[in-house]
Order: structure tokens, then sequence, then C-alpha cells
């Protein structure tokens, strides 16, 4: 998923770059078109043996007749890239790091390197979870069938791939994703648990996104006499414009997250909060790249004590959040480490309708520190033991820390 702050207005809200149609589609005008945009944009180009790479997709070239036999050959291209967030597409195939997103089959996974999707949370009663599966598996292939359904290949952590299991699953569609929601847990304490806004990715689709999730936030400031509890944990990313701009009413007014690209450091674009409208500002704009709400909320008290939670399925424009959110006043940090992708990527669709999704750079927060792996929470609990329960012990951990804070 796109971090959504890239120097363009398309990727600012969420979407990619389109790819130049060549006049030929032969195997080698496709690898050469594939490796070339790989090569030119990665920010990890420099882990890969181009002129080694270059005379091998040759190579295959003279063997296979068809852009698609040269798949498997682009994705050992990619994972070589090691940053975990680039990927290949083939046609038809999810955009998404959370099979979720656009499909509920009754579980939540993020994508690992390989390809490979782990199960991070299962709904309790679903089809999912009377199949089997359980947080820790994986998805190694999922296929969209006609009727509302999904097949999975998936398997038990330990297992070999040829132990695999092949079930079909009932979908739901998710077109409209809920953006939050507010649990009010006492004492003065509300959880906001912010989602992911895909497939939503149009200036007027994120800011009604935004807009709702804002609204959320205000009618449950009554509730929230102590602090917040900012639950991201089911967050794998989207557009971080809209994200942050859901955010809006519990951000300080030095909140900002800017984007480095690695081909030109000097095009940095920071990105800020300010009256309900999310700004995106960068020596190559003439103006700044805006998305804003019709009614922004505005707290009673500005900046409340706030407990983040985070995890492994934090993911991307979420991990931006994290970003974002370092250096806040009256802020801590409980959970796991978050994905590893806080990073910002570019897109291209090539001739056949395959995908490339390219990480092409770094973020920073307020401080100056920049980011390229995973974030590491100030305290250290489990992200998914009891999730959902009261016996949450990250909720518990976040909760403790505001009551100290409140009373102290």
């Amino acid at each position: 998923m796109t971090l959504g702050m890239a120097l363009l207005a398309g990727s600012f809200f969420g979407q990619g770059r389109a790819a130049e149609v060549p006049s030929g589609l032969t195997p080698q005008t496709y690898l050469t078109l594939a490796l070339n945009y790989i090569q030119n944009n990665a920010l990890n180009t420099a882990r890969i043996d181009w002129p080694q790479t270059n005379a091998r997709a040759m190579a295959l070239a003279t063997t296979v007749k068809t852009p698609a036999e040269t798949y498997p050959f682009i994705r050992a291209v990619i994972a070589q890239l090691g940053d975990h967030h680039s990927s290949f597409w083939a046609p038809g195939e999810s955009l998404s790091t959370s099979d979720s997103v656009t499909q509920d089959a009754g579980y939540h996974s993020i994508l690992q390197s390989g390809g490979v999707h782990e199960v991070y949370l299962v709904r309790p009663g679903s089809r999912a979870q009377q199949a089997g599966l359980a947080p820790g598996d994986l998805i190694l292939e999922r296929k969209t069938l006609s009727g509302g359904q999904v097949q999975i290949r998936w398997r038990k952590p330990g297992q070999s791939p040829s132990q695999s299991t092949v079930t079909t699953l009932p979908t739901s569609p998710n077109t409209a994703p809920q953006p939050a929601s507010a649990e009010p847990l006492g004492n003065g304490v509300v959880r906001f648990s912010l989602f992911s806004n895909v497939p939503a990715n149009t200036p007027q689709t994120l800011s009604r996104y935004a807009q709702q999730a804002q609204s959320v936030i205000g009618s449950a400031e009554k509730q929230a006499s102590c602090g917040w509890v900012l639950d991201l944990r089911q967050d794998p990313g989207g557009s971080t414009a809209a994200q942050m701009l859901a955010l809006g009413p519990l951000l300080d007014p030095a909140a900002r997250v800017t984007y480095i690209p690695h081909r030109d450091p000097a095009e940095a674009q920071f990105t800020t909060y300010q009256n309900g409208q999310v700004s995106a500002h960068s020596p190559r704009l003439t103006q700044p790249l805006t998305l804003q709400v019709t009614a922004p909320v505005v707290l009673s008290r500005p900046v409340p004590p706030l407990a983040v939670l985070q995890g492994p399925a934090t993911a991307s424009a979420a991990e931006g959040l994290l970003v974002m959110l370092r250096g806040r006043p009256q802020t801590r940090f409980f959970g796991e480490p978050s994905a590893g992708v806080p990073t910002g990527n570019i897109g291209q669709t090539l001739p056949d309708g395959a995908h490339i999704t390219l990480t092409e750079g770094v973020t920073q927060d307020r401080n100056g520190k920049m980011y390229d792996s995973a974030l590491t929470p100030e305290v250290s609990v489990p992200a998914f033991k009891n999730f959902g329960t009261p016996a949450d012990p990250a909720l518990q951990a976040a909760q403790r820390w505001l009551r100290d804070v409140c009373h102290s």
C-alpha cells in the first residue's frame, strides 16, 4: 500500500503512477521496461547486481513466449531489494497488504517477505475460524472465485508447503470500510481505533473518510476526560494524508511527517495538519497539496494524553502516523514492532495490466530522525494476545499509563 506521501498528487491521495505503453510487448521488451523502472526508482537499487540481472533477463527472454512467463523473474528481482514494501502484482491480483481490505473473509493478514501473508486476527464465529485458521498461520495463495467466495491455500507454522490446506470461504464486500470506532473504557479513557481507508482513494472519498473519523472523536470527547488510547493494530495503511486528517483533533500543532525520496533528497516533502486541513509542502510544488474536512472537530482540551497501540499489522501509512506522533507531548507507544515499511512508494502499471510497486523513499519525524524499518514501541507487550477481550495486555498497559498520567 502506498504511504501516500510521494511528490505527486496521485500518490498523496494514495494512487499510483501510470506507465507508458510501448509499441511492442515481447518478453524482451517487457523485461526491459520492468527492470529499467526498478533500477531507476527503487530505494535499494544498489543491492542488485544489475549487469548480471539484465544478462539473465535477456537470456530468459529467448526461452519464453509471453510476458506472463517473466513474472517469477521480476518477483525475484523485487525480493532482492529487501525493503518488504515493494511488490509485483499480476493482472487482477489485489494491490492490498491486507486480504480483508477489499473482501472480508473473516480474517486479517499482513504481507510478509516472499509474497506470503501471515494471519494476525481471525474473527470469532467466522467461517475462517471454523476452517481452523488461526493467528500465525500463513496464506500461501488466494484466489477470488465467483459467487462471492475466495479460495485460500494455507499452512500452519512449521509445516512445509506440501502440507498446506485449500479452503473456500465466503466473502462480504467491503467497499466502504468503517473509518474508525470509539469505545469508552471507563475512568475517563476512550479507545479510538482507526482502520484503513482503502479502497477509497479519491479526494472526495478520502475527505469523507476523515470527516467520519473526526466525528467519532468529537462524539466521544466527553467520555475521555483522562485521555485516549489510539489503536492502530488493525490499520494496514492507505493514504497517510487521509489518516493524518482523520486524527486531526488529537494532533499537536507541531505534528508533521517528512517524506524524503532517495533520488533527490532536496525534493523532500513535509506534511502538516492545521484547522481541518492536511497540507503537503515541497520545493517542486508551486502550492501545497491539500486535503480537508468541511466540519473540523476541535477538542475542548487540546493535546490530551495519548497511548498508541501498534503491532506487526500496523503498516505503511499507519507507520507514517507513528512517525508523525513521535515527539508528541503526553504520548507513549505500546505493543510490538510495526510491519517495517514506513516508507514511500510509487507505482507503475505495465502494458498487460500487471503492476509494480516500489519503495523509493524514507520518512522523517519532527526531530529529524529517519525511518526505513519497523518502529519499536516504548513499552513492549504482546499486540494480539487476548485481542478484543478485557484481558488484552496491550490495552491494559495503555490504560495503566493513562491512569498514572491523569493522577500525577
